[in-house]
């Protein structure tokens, strides 16, 4: 069964940048321009033009071919980092078509939250109750010999603690209003990140209509792509009839962040999806069980133009005791991956 497809016009697309090249549903010219475009990006020397690349946006990459190259890479963007093409660095583009990119994937029944239960039990094992849950940091204060860190117990009593040194994991959307004293020039570094909101909508089934792929892309909808949640026990062999979970994920411009503060814009978005779905499978609203809504304000930073060589060295650079961690430190996505070399890398 194939990682990943795309719904293009009603009709299924598997494998879609190998041989599903072959089986596009577009005209003749359309799906050469999709070959020529794969061809003409991966001859490109993503590490010695990595600054001349990150100047500019990958739009300007995509004119030369038919516009429905782009209109699939203005889906795929903000749902990996955060931007359409018009806001991604055009280095972040070319990455995102090399082989490489599309290798070693990891997932696990309940996603990702397995390997931060190992995370945990490593640092229990360092030493028990250091990790200190339902608190919220307000204030990262840098002491001559210490750094202090306040924060809200229970998000009702606050205290003070002090460590010789902090990591501060945080977006830096975050960082730079609690971190006390920052200079000038990283502050304004930290403002110049921008971050997309983001919605994650759960349709629960009590039916599996489609199985054909884990991750499946549909250019041209509210959403982006969708995950059928038990994909990773069955991949694509399961019982039809069995109950599942689509997880769909819809990524909104930066204007849009407003309508996920009001219930009646979120749900009409939720609404629009669920109406999309039953276009591309009729009659999937009547096996609907639950449609669950998770709202996220600042997920994931846009890998815009001067981002990764100009923007992020400033923004994430120590400022003495202190360490900037996070994935808008050094990497181009923001994904578990990222993150996990980010925290080796520091």
């Amino acid at each position: 069964a194939d990682h990943d497809a795309a719904i293009i016009n009603g009709k299924v697309v598997l494998d879609f940048w190998g041989a599903g090249l072959e089986r596009l549903p577009y005209p003749p010219s359309v799906q050469q321009s999709f070959r020529l475009f794969l061809n003409e990006m991966r001859k490109i020397d993503l590490r010695r033009n990595k600054a001349k690349l990150d100047a500019f946006s990958f739009a300007e990459l995509l004119k030369p071919y038919a516009p429905e190259v782009k209109q699939f890479w203005d889906a795929f963007g903000p749902s990996n980092w955060g931007g359409d093409a018009e806001n991604t660095s055009a280095y972040v583009g070319v990455e995102a078509t090399l082989p490489a990119f599309e290798e070693d994937r990891y997932s696990f029944p309940g996603g990702l939250g397995a390997a931060t239960e190992i995370a945990e039990a490593r640092v229990e094992l360092a030493g028990k109750g250091r990790i200190q849950r339902n608190a919220t940091v307000y204030r990262i204060e840098p002491r001559r010999t210490h750094v202090e860190v306040s924060y809200l117990e229970n998000n009702r009593s606050p205290m003070t603690v002090a460590g010789k040194v902090v990591i501060v994991a945080l977006p830096k959307f975050f960082a730079r209003h609690i971190v006390i004293g920052l200079p000038e020039a990283q502050k304004k570094a930290m403002a110049e990140i921008r971050y997309a909101p983001y919605l994650v909508i759960n349709l629960c089934l009590r039916k599996t209509p489609y199985q054909a792929a884990y991750d499946t892309w549909v250019p041209g909808k509210t959403f982006c792509d969708f995950i059928v949640a038990d994909w990773v026990i069955y991949r694509g062999k399961g019982d039809p009839n069995r109950r599942t979970a689509f997880t769909v994920y819809v990524p909104l411009a930066e204007k849009q962040r407003g309508v996920i503060l009001d219930d009646a814009g979120t749900l009409a978005i939720a609404d629009k999806v669920v109406d999309e779905f039953e276009e591309i499978f009729p009659g999937i609203t009547r096996d609907m069980e639950e449609v669950r809504i998770y709202r996220r304000g600042h997920p994931l930073f846009v890998s815009a133009p001067r981002v990764h060589t100009q923007i992020q060295p400033k923004a994430a650079a120590p400022f003495g005791r202190i360490l900037f961690a996070n994935t808008d430190s050094v990497a181009t996505v923001s994904s578990f991956a990222s993150a996990s070399a980010v925290g080796l890398e520091r």
